[in-house]
């Protein structure tokens, strides 16, 4: 049996691979890891189970610093958001084996409308996902107050939207106090979806300190922006115990996280003006409703006074009456009182005579003098005969004298 050494057999190798894949060709994979020295990017690519981290094939690739050149131009800023670990990428490769080196794919194109493509459809998943477990609207339906001044704020302490957020609150037109409280988290990349997660749940630990959540970062192209498109990180902010206001994005790009947030907003600056604009209106329906109390009042008063007013003249009218009756009564009765008590006197006179007349008709000398008799019995008048007895020493008074007598037995 023919022996080969390693060297012959990789050079074999090379030289089959090098006659099946003479051109370059597309291949779709998921970067798992990027590299860069002195201008090149190394890159592993590796293809996943479907709804599993399994990993079914793994590969490295290399993009030269002259061809990372070119890309750049085309692409723009959108080549360095394609090169992120995590990111699904369509490649146009060409296959090349060193006998030494082994395996590797040389990257020439790359097609970030698949990369786009491939975002906007874990986008639709996380929102169908949202849906079923009913979180989509479930942050949306916590109460905000009217006034927001107590704000933990999700961001990184570096990025200048949050000093732009930070410096609109400060110098407000209208001198509002806020409080703010930075809770930093990467704003994009694989970090987001590590450290937002968790700093909500440090934020749930202590809502009792803070009217709302508001999260902010600079600008940046869709790409940059996917990370708030991941179920993690939208669920998060869905389930937050406080309401949740964003300002992570532009007015064309809507993240998963703004659908599921409290009150989206484009920007930071444009979520401070708002905070802004919502003391100013509350601190105007409070001057509105001061000026209203007043007006209110003063017809009050106004009112008042008008009744007041007819009180007292009715009052007047009724007392200047009353000390007329009066009046009236006491010179009545100081006309009155002489005759009165004249003619009172007058009777009291006459029933006095009348008294004495009677007095005299009923004394013992006058029924004596009439030709009545009045018995005694031991000093006391007799009344009947049943207050005698047989032997009873009577005495029976006359006109003209007395007579004593004895009862005897007849009686």
């Amino acid at each position: 049996m023919q022996t080969y050494t390693l060297f012959q057999l990789n050079e074999y190798i090379r030289r089959i691979l090098a006659l099946n894949f003479s051109e370059p060709l597309w291949i779709t994979a998921e970067i798992a890891q990027v590299g860069e020295s002195r201008g090149h990017y190394f890159v592993s690519l590796v293809q996943k189970e479907e709804d599993s981290e399994e990993i079914l094939a793994q590969s490295e690739a290399a993009l030269w610093e002259k061809t990372h050149r070119r890309l750049r131009r085309q692409l723009g800023l959108t080549l360095h958001e394609i090169l992120q670990a995590g990111r699904s990428v369509k490649l146009r490769v060409q296959v090349e084996y060193h006998e030494r080196y082994g395996l590797k794919l040389i990257i020439h194109e790359i097609d970030p409308t698949f990369t786009l493509g491939q975002l906007e459809l874990q986008r639709r998943k996380t929102i169908e996902g949202l849906k079923k477990g009913g979180h989509l609207r479930r942050n949306a339906l916590l109460p905000l107050p009217e006034v927001v001044q107590r704000l933990a704020v999700i961001s990184s302490e570096t990025a200048a939207g949050y000093h732009d957020f930070n410096t609109q609150l400060r110098q407000n037109a209208y001198g509002y106090a806020f409080r703010t409280t930075l809770f930093p988290s990467a704003m994009q990349g694989q970090k987001v979806a590590e450290e937002l997660p968790t700093q909500i749940r440090k934020i749930n630990r202590r809502k009792a300190a803070f009217d709302a959540v508001v999260v902010i970062r600079g600008g940046g192209s869709r790409l940059d922006l996917s990370a708030f498109d991941e179920l993690k990180v939208a669920e998060s902010l869905a389930k937050c115990q406080l309401p949740v206001i964003t300002g992570i994005g532009h007015e064309v790009d809507e993240t998963v996280s703004d659908l599921v947030a409290h009150t989206r907003l484009k920007t930071p600056t444009a979520v401070a003006e708002w905070l802004i604009g919502r003391a100013a209106q509350f601190e105007a329906g409070l001057l509105q409703l001061t000026q209203q109390l007043q007006f209110i009042g003063n017809q009050i008063l106004q009112r008042e006074a008008i009744q007041l007013n007819g009180i007292r003249q009715q009052l007047r009218h009724t007392s200047r009456n009353l000390v007329q009756k009066q009046e009236q009564l006491l010179d009545f009765i100081a006309n009155e009182l002489p005759y009165r008590a004249t003619s009172q006197l007058r009777n009291g006179n006459q029933q006095i005579d009348q008294l004495e007349k009677m007095v005299q008709l009923l004394s013992i000398e006058s029924t004596l003098a009439r030709g009545y008799t009045l018995t005694q019995l031991n000093g006391k008048f007799v009344h009947s005969r049943k207050d005698v007895q047989a032997g009873d020493q009577l005495k029976t008074l006359f006109r003209d004298g007395e007579v004593d007598s004895t009862v005897d037995d007849g009686l």
